[in-house]
């Protein structure tokens, strides 16, 4: 008999590229893990209409997949509403696997993000055995927040982390829990290989559309020591003048929010003033990993954007703005990660500069760091095939 399992902030379709390879990767990993088979139920947020994701997922699973909408607005009015439906929301589950779209078990986005996102990890601990999947764990700034996240790490059957920071954070929280390391399972998202472009010298670079207007409050909300809008265009000339073609790649196409999240319009406005290419409109991640393994150097701040280069054995400069970068990707011994909030313009081009000189290391590190993580997450899968009988 299958297994009814909840996935929880799994949303193959989001406009955030990112958030839909985490979905779609680990959806994938555990109905492998499952040998009886799976029942897949996703609970997540709007589904873009725009995008595949949801289609191909179904395509790659071979199986029916059943999606129910959940939202993270409003929560108090929800109770109010329908208090008993919701408190059962995920009573008829043996398991609940939230992936925190990856790095939302944090205060780094605000508290009330965080707040909506713990009350559905309260609602699973209640009626079924929560799985925390392959995330980011902090930072938290706050000690309430802190406090909280402790007691929901406390109350899970079991704790994957991504990173070995994030590993800290689930031992100190819960010394005696159920805890594993692994890896970002976007490692393995599907993809078909692109011919590289090394001949032509292609550069891709993604702008992040959140860092240049200054995170969600719009005043330099992550701390970064640059002018991220500024730093990019003076690099990008820098490059064209070496004779490099440039082509921007958008990861995060959304029009939610506002377009708050969205990479494209800042996007188009630096095609047009600075004469360069821009990849496709990408309907799922796979579209976009296809098109960034043809790159001969991928320059990037979303994060998923650098993991698809990496994964796919295309030499990438990831430039931070969280912890999280540095932790994975260290983790995985791949050493040429970039601080946005250590470093300043001149500083940032230069390093990038002396990279791209020596780009033969970064494409036999994005190899071997590729491999490593290729056996993390056989290992997640094992794990996941004991804990899951």
């Amino acid at each position: 008999m299958s297994e009814k399992v909840a996935f929880l902030w799994h949303n193959p379709n989001s406009g955030n590229l990112g958030c839909s390879a985490l979905a779609m990767s680990n959806v994938l990993l555990i109905q492998g893990a499952i040998k009886e088979g799976v029942e897949i139920h996703l609970y997540c947020d709007h589904l873009d209409k725009e995008k595949d994701g949801l289609e191909k997922l179904q395509e790659l699973a071979k199986s029916k997949i059943t999606y129910h909408h959940v939202s993270m607005r409003n929560i108090p009015q929800q109770i109010m509403k329908s208090p008993r439906k919701l408190i059962r929301t995920f009573s008829e589950y043996k398991y609940v696997v939230d992936i925190s779209a990856g790095d939302s078990f944090s205060d780094i986005y605000g508290y009330k993000r965080f707040l909506n996102q713990v009350f559905y990890k309260y609602l699973a601990i209640r009626n079924s055995k929560l799985i925390l999947a392959p995330q980011t764990i902090g930072p938290f700034s706050n000690n309430v927040v802190r406090k909280i996240s402790d007691y929901i790490i406390s109350k899970c059957f079991y704790s994957f982390s991504r990173d070995p920071v994030s590993t800290q954070f689930l031992k100190n929280a819960s010394p005696h829990g159920n805890f594993f390391e692994t890896t970002d399972v976007a490692f393995c998202l599907p993809f078909q290989k692109q011919p590289n472009g090394e001949s032509t010298k292609i550069i891709g670079i993604n702008i992040s559309g959140l860092l240049a207007r200054g995170g969600y409050n719009g005043k330099n909300q992550f701390n970064l020591k640059c002018d991220y809008l500024t730093t990019l265009k003076k690099l990008i000339v820098r490059l064209k003048n070496d004779g490099y073609t440039i082509v921007l790649v958008p990861h995060v196409i959304s029009s939610s929010m506002g377009g708050m999240e969205d990479d494209t319009s800042y996007s188009r406005s630096l095609v047009k003033e600075l004469s360069i290419d821009i990849a496709p409109s990408f309907k799922n991640p796979i579209e976009a990993k296809n098109f960034i393994s043809s790159l001969h150097l991928f320059i990037g701040s979303r994060m998923h954007a650098t993991i698809a280069a990496l994964s796919s054995a295309t030499p990438v400069i990831p430039l931070a703005y969280s912890m999280k970068f540095a932790s994975l990707f260290s983790g995985l011994e791949y050493k040429h990660t970039i601080d946005l909030k250590t470093r300043n313009t001149d500083e940032i081009i230069a390093e990038i500069l002396g990279k791209l000189e020596n780009i033969d290391i970064l494409k036999r590190d994005a190899e071997s760091s590729a491999e490593i993580a290729t056996k993390r997450l056989e290992r997640y899968k094992a794990k996941l095939e004991q804990i899951l009988q």
